[in-house]
């Protein structure tokens, strides 16, 4: 996230129509970085609210980085978000096996998720009523659990570090779980419970604070009904040893209110 000097040259050129006046494609840069960094001041959230490419400026895979950025940024119900998911579903996509259409249609999945889960109903209900919404919604459906079927699983040391732990406390859990268009470090199906081993790539290197995927990503669990327990890798390098770990995470699942199973009674 910008230092405050910088916050406020941005504002200002926000305020100033600075952005409104971009070119199309670097308009969508521009989001893009900001819904890295969540950067979603007062201003930015104005400037960004009303902003409308013209028509036909932008390629799909243009359009469907903006619905991600601004749906990371909380505007899936602002007439910029409607605007663009317009012209997305009047010029389509590419078929999922073009090259590289994967991270395409990757990044719409998470917006067909955010259309779900964070726009207010009757917002949904409109975005999603016509056949082409209908069709895209089940594509996307069919793309994401292709790849998670597919999926490699290749854990951190942190990762393997906590799930050591959650077996030797006896805690039933699974690896790389699917939720919903996400996939958790950790689930604990029976506490209600996800862990996310939290590394550096999750977080802005100068202030420590998440980045918008990462915010996006926690918003959707909590709206599936899913306690969250982020597990971010500053906190478990302080812990000396496999007793501090366990105790460790028996604190944080007690903050969750959820009960420890008893060490040998799970089937971790």
């Amino acid at each position: 996230m910008p230092g405050p000097p910088v916050r406020e040259a941005i504002d200002h050129w926000l305020q100033t129509g600075g952005f409104a006046a971009l070119p199309a494609d670097r308009a969508v840069a521009f989001l893009w970085a900001a819904a890295r960094l969540h950067y979603a001041t007062p201003i930015a959230r104005a400037a960004l609210h009303v902003w409308q490419p013209p028509r036909s400026q932008l390629q799909p895979h243009q359009l469907v980085a903006s619905l991600w950025a601004l749906a990371i940024l909380g505007q899936v119900d602002s007439p910029s978000f409607r605007h663009v998911w317009a012209e997305l579903l009047e010029r389509g996509l590419p078929e999922p096996s073009a090259p590289a259409a994967e991270k395409v249609w990757s990044q719409l999945h998470h917006v067909w998720m955010a259309v779900v889960l964070d726009a207010p109903t009757d917002v949904r209900e409109s975005l999603l009523a016509s056949e082409a919404a209908t069709a895209l919604a089940a594509t996307c459906n069919e793309v994401w659990w292709a790849k998670y079927e597919n999926w490699t699983c290749y854990p951190s040391s942190y990762h393997r570090d906590v799930e050591k732990t959650l077996c030797t406390m006896g805690i039933h859990h699974h690896m790389e779980w699917a939720c919903m268009g996400h996939v958790v470090d950790i689930a604990l199906p029976s506490h209600g419970v996800v862990i996310e081993i939290d590394g550096p790539s999750h977080f802005a290197a100068n202030c420590q604070l998440p980045l918008g995927p990462t915010l996006m990503k926690r918003r959707h669990l909590a709206a599936q009904g899913w306690r969250l327990m982020d597990v971010p890798w500053s906190d478990w390098d302080m812990l000396p040893d496999a007793r501090a770990q366990a105790s460790y995470l028996d604190d944080r699942l007690q903050e969750l209110g959820s009960s420890v199973v008893p060490p040998g009674s799970g089937n971790g």
